[in-house]
This record gives structure tokens, C-alpha cells and sequence, in this order.
């Protein structure tokens, strides 16, 4: 869905820039709406990112190679029974 909303806004800022008369973002005046359009296209693909790496635990964890926090190995305590998780090695 947001895939297709980057899509969409690809194509209307190409439409955009073809009739503009200044095609440098950094001009003075280069169209605000394409700067707000440019904007929002990097934010959605940053969300998309952001997503996609969000969902990637999920993936894994469907596929079996993601090990959940309570499945950890327990470190004994001094009387011999599983009281603690092993330390984190980073």
C-alpha cells in the first residue's frame, strides 16, 4: 500500500517537474509543492524501511529462527535452580 503511494507521488513529481521552469531544488524558486512532495516520498520510504525491518522479528520468529526473550538459557543460582538469564554478550 505504501509502495503504491510512493509510486504515485514518483509519477506526480514527474509531471511536476515537466512543467516547471526551475528544476533545482536548491533555486529560490523551485515549487514549494514539489519540495513538499520530494518531503513526503523520502518519509514514506523511510517508513517503509522502518517497517520492513519492524516485521523482520516476525518473520523470523514464523520461520524459526528467532529465539524469544523468555526461551533464553537460565544461569543457576548458588542453590543449583534457574533463577536468572545468562548475561547478554554485547
Amino acid at each position: 500500500m505504501l509502495d503504491r503511494a510512493v509510486s504515485s507521488l514518483d509519477d506526480s513529481i514527474n509531471a511536476e517537474l515537466e512543467r516547471a521552469q526551475v528544476r533545482d531544488a536548491t533555486h529560490f524558486a523551485y515549487p514549494i509543492y514539489l519540495r513538499a512532495m520530494t518531503t513526503r516520498r523520502k518519509n514514506l520510504k523511510a517508513t517503509i524501511i522502518a517497517l520492513s525491518e519492524g516485521l523482520a522479528p516476525v518473520d523470523q520468529a514464523k520461520n524459526g529462527l528467532f529465539v524469544p526473550v523468555h526461551a533464553q538459557q537460565l544461569v543457576p543460582d548458588f542453590n543449583g535452580t534457574n533463577l536468572g538469564r545468562s548475561p547478554n554478550p554485547g
